[in-house]
């Protein structure tokens, strides 16, 4: 009779123990899981970050500045270089974004703040403001944050940064 007892004790340890590590395994496939799709989502937004870099070109200061000062006359490669410049801006966010949204790093503050630091910088050229108000984020937060703050911005002028830069100040 004890025996028995003790053999039944053993089989519901060994059962709970069984169930125990098929939970665990579960979890830990799950954690690996959600880990390989961030890693997938972070890859992919570099990838679009580096074909936006790779439509800078060589002139990509030339352009910039050309946009700021002469936007009258910046021409369809210059437009290229600037949508590609804006996008990589907005592109930045959205990778800063989906970090913080997976516990990587930063605040819930700190993506908004940069949006917005962004978001100036390209309403300071005259045709960022165009830009911003045709951006479509496939992230409704961003196209939201975008919406709001295009209306009541006060955008860095890029003729101002160009003085900036330019003056050895920085």
């Amino acid at each position: 009779m004890e025996n028995s007892r003790v053999f039944a004790v053993v089989q519901i340890v060994t059962g709970l123990t069984v169930v125990l590590g098929l939970i665990l395994v579960t979890f830990e496939l799950q954690q690996t899981r959600e880990l390989t799709r961030s890693q997938l989502v972070q890859e992919q937004l570099t990838l679009g970050m580096t074909e936006y870099i790779a439509r800078y070109g060589e002139n990509v200061g030339e352009h910039i500045a050309a946009a700021c000062t002469e936007s009258d006359t910046l021409g369809a490669e210059g437009a290229v270089v600037l949508d590609a410049v804006f996008n990589f801006q907005m592109w930045w966010v959205a990778k800063l974004k989906l970090r913080i949204d997976q516990g990587l790093g930063g605040s819930a503050l700190s993506w908004e703040e940069e949006a917005l630091r962004r978001i100036r910088y390209i309403a300071g050229f005259p045709q960022g403001k165009a830009w911003l108000e045709n951006y479509d984020s496939r992230e409704p937060e961003i196209r939201m944050l975008v919406e709001r703050r295009t209306t009541n911005l006060q955008p860095i002028p890029c003729t101002d940064l160009i003085a900036l830069l330019g003056s050895g100040s920085v």
